[in-house]
């Protein structure tokens, strides 16, 4: 579907020439901490979807203010979870409010190793 996070985030111009030689879009931002550096992603024009992970509750308010930055430009927002079941539920109901959403990313692995006990008393595991 795309090709994500292929280069170190501290070059975005390096982006902007991969962008400008491959056909595929690029899903880039997920390791953007700062609105600086997405502000200069957003203007090398070299991301096609917008990846955003929710930690917790700082990240959710990075990534309220990237959203609408994002749907400025008109690119898609695919977030991305890499927690447990919480945190899927919370980024299933923060995306929810994503008008330019894409596709919602999880980490489906995680909940077969670290989430396993849960799992297990509730007797839906494995």
């Amino acid at each position: 579907m795309w090709l994500e996070e292929m280069l170190p985030q501290d070059n975005l111009a390096a982006y902007a020439e991969l962008a400008r030689s491959t056909s595929l879009p690029l899903c880039l931002s997920e390791r953007l901490m700062t609105r600086w550096g997405f502000r200069e992603l957003l203007e090398n024009r070299a991301a096609g979807i917008i990846m955003r992970i929710f930690p917790g509750a700082e990240a959710s308010l990075k990534a309220r203010r990237s959203r609408p930055m994002a749907e400025t430009y008109y690119l898609p927002i695919a977030p991305h979870n890499c927690g447990g079941p919480v945190l899927h539920f919370a980024t299933a109901h923060l995306s929810a409010n994503v008008t330019n959403l894409y596709i919602m990313e999880s980490v489906r692995r995680h909940y077969n190793e670290e989430y396993e006990v849960g799992y297990a008393e509730t007797g839906s595991g494995s």
